[in-house]
């Protein structure tokens, strides 16, 4: 594997984190917002999507640190590759004993990569929907004030 594709496979991982983080950030700030925004309200029905877009932001949150976590697991299945490619003995290979051959290291690292994909789809949906909820919440506020 040459050095510019490593390079790139890095530099890929190191955007999928930055991404992730900001996500986070967008879901911990939302959440923190949301509550100062509710904490002398009562409970009542019109609160339904204000509780449903702070369950997408916390699911977010989540999502955002299994993306984190799987994105290394990618880099160090790209490491341990280079490792099995240069036919040099690496006292930090991790997995002499569980993957013999670059083909079930590169298996592993494809299947790895689609589920950072899929994450990184999800939290970013999750960060939408809690959006959409919450201005939801916010219409149906104004509506009950507006009725009143």
């Amino acid at each position: 594997m040459s050095t510019e594709h490593n390079l790139a496979v890095q530099n890929i991982g190191e955007l999928q984190n930055r991404n992730g983080i900001f996500f986070i950030a967008v879901a911990v700030l939302s959440v923190g917002y949301a509550l100062t925004q509710t904490k002398v309200a009562g409970f009542s029905f019109s609160q339904i999507p204000l509780l449903i877009a702070l369950y997408c932001w916390s699911s977010s949150f989540y999502q955002g640190c299994c993306l984190i976590q799987s994105n290394q697991s990618v880099l160090m299945f790209n490491a341990d590759l280079v490792i099995i490619r240069s036919e040099h003995e690496h006292p930090y290979y991790r997995y002499p004993e569980k993957f013999k051959n670059e083909e079930e290291i590169t298996d592993e690292m494809y299947r790895l990569r689609k589920e950072v994909s899929e994450v990184s789809d999800a939290q970013f949906k999750h960060v939408l929907a809690g959006i959409v909820f919450y201005i939801i919440w916010h219409l149906l506020e104004i509506l009950y004030i507006i009725r009143i």
